[in-house]
């Protein structure tokens, strides 16, 4: 019997970065997403998978077939794998020796293509895991990114985050490719601290005091003005700067209290411990949609301001009429 589920799995890519789309290929169950193009100048493919439970492994194996076809040195697979890979490292309590088929499977898979488990690479004793069931009360690492070995020198760090939001952790890994540079971004305006009593009376108490200092100092308006917004530009960076870094301090120490409070419950279960585990995650779960919401509306600013407009369809009419009416070279009048 066919399996009628569709699946959707995603590969977002940041705007700035200088990604050139090459090919895109789809699982027509949505069970992978392949991405290939050229990032700083090198060849890349990135692979999203996802491994329903207790389907057949044959998509599997075309994925990563699809994968390593395009012959390049830069491949990384990530997903929701819906098993572990070694029942004493990846399972809390330890689970028994044998492993489930897709289990085996990717295993194989993994050996034939000679691709690595990176956060186990890098961690060869931890125990850190991905998904909690509530229904068997156990711990699971079943998400994982798998690089080719050749590759693993160029992953700087890997790590595990908490299960906050979904039931699943995220998994990040950090990797250099080519010739990747910082870049510097224009500075726009926090609105949302409009809506701060604590900015507000902050910011009209140092206005206040820069007036009274320099407004006696000049008779130019214009320079008293351009002055003002200099300085009020700074105290908003400023003063952004600071609530950020609380905010992620307050992120660490939350995240830091989850973590002990996970280890604190695989040693001994308790209703207790998940009682403050699930207070953690509440807390933490806040504080992240509120910086969310933060970055859509910056999303939404720079939509705004560089989205498409009728000016901008006006101005590339012109371009284009002006492009027809230019002349590349003289003619004679023998030629006409």
């Amino acid at each position: 019997m066919k399996n009628s589920i569709q699946y959707d799995l995603t590969i977002l890519i940041k705007k700035n970065v200088p990604f050139i789309l090459a090919d895109c290929i789809k699982d027509t169950g949505g069970r992978y997403v392949i991405v290939r193009g050229i990032l700083y100048g090198e060849g890349v493919a990135f692979m999203s998978l996802y491994c329903p439970p207790g389907q057949p492994g044959g998509y599997v194996v075309s994925a990563f077939t699809k994968l390593v076809n395009f012959n390049i040195r830069n491949l990384v697979v990530g997903g929701d794998f819906n098993c572990h890979l070694n029942p004493l490292m990846d399972k809390s309590p330890a689970g028994k020796q044998h492993l489930l088929p897709q289990a085996k499977l990717i295993s194989k898979l993994c050996e034939e293509l000679a691709f690595v488990d990176v956060w186990r690479a890098q961690h060869l004793t931890d125990k850190e895991f991905t998904f909690f069931s509530k229904v068997h009360t156990c711990y699971t690492r079943i998400d994982y990114f798998f690089v080719p070995k050749s590759l693993l020198p160029s992953i700087t760090s890997s790590s595990i985050g908490s299960i906050v939001i979904s039931d699943h952790a995220a998994v990040f890994i950090e990797c250099s490719i080519g010739g990747m540079s910082d870049r510097t971004s224009r500075w726009h305006f926090d609105s949302s601290i409009l809506y701060d009593k604590k900015f507000a009376s902050f910011f009209v108490e140092e206005f206040k005091q820069f007036f009274s200092i320099n407004a006696a100092s000049t008779d130019n308006p214009s320079l008293l003005w351009e002055t003002s917004k200099a300085y009020s530009r700074g105290l908003i960076t400023s003063y952004t700067k600071s609530k950020r870094r609380r905010q992620t301090e307050q992120r660490i120490i939350l995240e830091s209290k989850l973590k002990k409070a996970e280890q604190d419950y695989l040693i001994k279960s308790s209703n207790g411990k998940l009682k403050e585990i699930s207070a953690l995650r509440s807390a933490l779960d806040c504080l992240l949609t509120n910086e969310a919401e933060r970055k859509m509306r910056f999303a939404k600013q720079k939509l705004y301001e560089h989205g498409d407009k009728p000016g901008r369809y006006l101005a590339y009419l012109t371009k284009k009429k002006d492009q027809k009416s230019s002349l590349d070279s003289p003619i004679s009048r023998k030629e006409v």
